[in-house]
């Protein structure tokens, strides 16, 4: 019980009861129960419907996030069209300058005081950025894309967002 995060189990008479509005699916809770009473408990839900209600269960795709796709299948089931608008999305940018090739980009970063070593992370990145390292969650910047996933299930909010820049020198000879 005092392992969960987000306080979705009580006991009553003796059984462990889970609370699928509060539980996460973080695991913790199994890791730690002596018994064995408690094993791998999933939740149905998506990052959309876990954030907040602004789309159906087969519209988000953890596997292959595709935010165009998103937002036309958002419309197309909602008429208020301001709850597609919220859907998050962030661009990258290119600079060119003096030869060489900056790429700026923003990429999700964790903070490892904040990570709680739960893997919804990692299994929530399509592109397999996220990787544990000592118990707790490591990004690399090289294969993030930014699309969010991992920020949306992160229990604790150890994961945000920063300004990654990578040189490259392919233009010299």
């Amino acid at each position: 019980v005092e392992a969960c995060p987000t306080d979705a189990i009580t006991i009553v008479g003796g059984k462990a009861i889970i609370d699928p509005e509060k539980c996460i699916g973080c695991g913790e809770c199994a890791k730690v129960c002596p018994t064995g009473a408690i094993s791998s408990y999933e939740i149905e839900t998506t990052p959309a419907k876990k954030d907040s209600t602004v789309a159906p269960k087969d519209t988000l795709s953890a596997q292959k996030p595709d935010t165009t796709k998103t937002k036309t299948d958002t419309l197309l089931h909602k008429k208020d069209t301001a709850e597609a608008e919220a859907i998050p999305q962030k661009e990258t940018t290119q600079v060119v300058r003096e030869g060489k090739k900056a790429a700026k980009k923003i990429v999700a970063v964790v903070d490892p005081k904040k990570c709680i070593g739960c893997q919804l992370c990692v299994r929530a990145c399509p592109e397999g950025a996220i990787s544990m390292v000592n118990g707790k969650a490591v990004i690399d910047p090289e294969k993030c894309t930014n699309c969010g996933e991992c920020i949306k299930v992160c229990p604790v909010k150890a994961i945000t967002t920063e300004e990654y820049e990578k040189s490259s020198d392919s233009d010299k000879k």
